[in-house]
């Protein structure tokens, strides 16, 4: 069997769906769900820090989709160029960097450029995952591991919505617990939610 790693597609489905690395590829489509699910709970505190007007809100939640609007095809025909292991951990790589650097922004411009890095990791996941499985998996599997995939999104949208839940006593009725203060209630929101939280 060809790796996943390789732009051909595979000879022939592997004899047993390799279900760990199904279940890792899955984690990492969870992980870049974290990037949408992240900004709901925050959006209050971030446009009380940073002076945000209901237009620049918008494009610091809207930057994704747009991201992903204009190069989607652009990360799938590299992936099937480059390899779309290659492409899912680059994509993972570039997440983490604009996730890093979201965390030091103080001005709602450079929130909105740390959010398009986001956007280009979190579509260039999407674009390598579903292959990766697919070929991980054995043909009778194939729906099946497919249908786990394909619950990337709502169990990174639900981790955010439950561990990072805004407090109606915290200043401008939000952030991450509302135990902090306003100029660090955002700022948690970027850092990944612990295990129980």
């Amino acid at each position: 069997m060809a790796s996943p790693n390789r732009a051909s597609a595979p000879e022939a489905p592997p004899p047993r769906t390799l279900w760990p690395a199904v279940l890792l590829v899955t984690l990492a489509g969870v992980v870049a769900a974290f990037q949408i699910g992240k900004l709901p709970a925050a959006l209050p505190a971030l446009r009380a820090e940073l002076g945000l007007d209901l237009v620049a809100a918008g494009w610091v939640i809207s930057t994704i989709a747009a991201v992903g609007v204009a190069t989607g095809m652009l990360w799938g025909f590299l992936a099937d160029r480059a390899g779309h292991r290659r492409v899912l951990l680059a994509g993972m790589a570039v997440v983490a960097a604009g996730t890093l650097a979201g965390s030091f922004a103080e001005t709602g411009a450079a929130l909105i450029a740390t959010r398009l890095v986001e956007g280009l990791g979190y579509i260039a996941v999407l674009a390598a995952g579903p292959s990766i499985v697919a070929a991980l998996s054995a043909e009778r599997d194939r729906s099946l591991t497919l249908g786990v995939w394909a619950f990337y999104m709502p169990v990174g949208l639900r981790r955010w919505s439950r561990s990072r839940r805004p407090s109606s006593t915290s200043p401008a009725g939000a952030g991450c617990g509302g135990s902090t203060p306003r100029s660090r209630s955002s700022r948690c929101c970027w850092r990944p939610a612990r295990p129980g939280a």
